[in-house]
C-alpha cells in the first residue's frame, strides 16, 4: 500500500491472494480507481495495528506491518512466512511454492533486511 506522495508505485496497492491453489495478484491505484483504492485501504487498515485513524477501528490484527521506504508500506498476513530469494520473495503453501515480486527494488530491500536478520521471520 503506497501513499499518494510516495516514491515508486505512487498511490498504488498490490494485493496477493491465494485462491484455489493459485496466487492471484490484484493491483489498483489512487489515481485510476480512487473508490477502489479507498475501499481496499479501509479493509486493510481494519486488520493491522500500526496506522491509527479517527474513522477506522481496528477489528483484529491479521497483518504484520513493514516499512517499505519512501511512503511504501508492506502488510503481510501473520500466518505466512516469506523466504528471500535474489530479487523476489518465495511463499510456500502446502506443497506448492509461489513467487512474490515487490513494486520497486527499494521495497524489496527494506523487506529483505528483517528477513535476513531475524530468526523469528
Amino acid at each position: 500500500m503506497v501513499e499518494g506522495g510516495a516514491m515508486g508505485n505512487v498511490g498504488g496497492v498490490i494485493i496477493y491472494i491465494m485462491e484455489n491453489k493459485k496466487l492471484l495478484r490484484y493491483k489498483t491505484s489512487l489515481f485510476n480507481e480512487n473508490n477502489v483504492y479507498s475501499q481496499v485501504q479501509e479493509i486493510i487498515l481494519k486488520y493491522q495495528d500500526k496506522f491509527k485513524t479517527n474513522t477506522i477501528k481496528v477489528e483484529k490484527v491479521l497483518f504484520e506491518y513493514h516499512y517499505g521506504g519512501m511512503g511504501n508500506n508492506v502488510l503481510i498476513n501473520k500466518k505466512i512466512t516469506l523466504e528471500k530469494e535474489e530479487s523476489f520473495f518465495r511463499f510456500n503453501f502446502k506443497n506448492d511454492s509461489y513467487k512474490i515480486f515487490c513494486s520497486v527494488q527499494g521495497v524489496f530491500m527494506y523487506l529483505a533486511y528483517p528477513i535476513d536478520h531475524s530468526k523469528n521471520y
